[in-house]
């Protein structure tokens, strides 16, 4: 009988711990990157190593950069401009720019989904910023991704898209998603 309650109570302690690990852990990652909602909006990391947002102007740059971000994949096109030379600025700073411009729910075509996830092959397993003005088109060529390249089914796609920011774009990332 003590035998039994302390092997319930030793794998309740187990689990505790696992869990600690595993919140502690996810909480190092954010704080390695010492960057905020604040500096950044919309600012998230759905995957160690992976940050999405809203544009950074050059402060934010820094910030990344100092934080280990190699890759900076900018989705908005020219007319979103930010008002100044983002591939410059982002080269400055010894991190590598890719433009993958996404106007609209026109632009998430299947030649660009393979791009990015050529793009995330090429980038390895982290020190990557993408980012469109909200996240929302990040979110949806993630959800894409999930469905188009990894065969993830529909429900799970879309869950990947809205980890990454996918807000706006879900209608039209189930359509396409749905054509398969």
């Amino acid at each position: 009988m003590i035998i039994r309650r302390m092997n319930v109570y030793l794998a309740i302690l187990m689990a505790l711990l696992a869990f600690i690990a595993q919140a502690s852990e996810e909480d190092v990652a954010v704080r390695d990157v010492k960057i905020s909602e604040q500096d950044i909006n919309n600012l998230r990391q759905p995957k160690r190593g992976f940050l999405v947002g809203g544009q950074p102007d050059t402060k934010d740059l820094d910030a990344l950069a100092k934080a280990g971000v190699r890759y900076v994949i900018n989705m908005r096109p020219q007319a979103e401009h930010p008002g100044f030379d983002e591939a410059a600025e982002v080269a400055k700073r010894g991190m590598s720019y890719y433009a993958l411009p996404i106007a609209s729910a026109d632009d998430l075509t299947l030649t660009k989904v393979r791009t990015l996830d050529a793009m995330l092959r090429n980038a390895g397993e982290g020190g990557v910023f993408l980012h469109c003005a909200s996240g929302n088109r990040v979110g949806a060529m993630m959800a894409l991704r999930a469905g188009l390249i990894h065969g993830k089914d529909t429900e799970d796609a879309i869950a990947t898209g809205k980890a990454w920011g996918m807000t706006r774009l879900e209608p039209a990332v189930r359509r396409l998603l749905g054509d398969l």
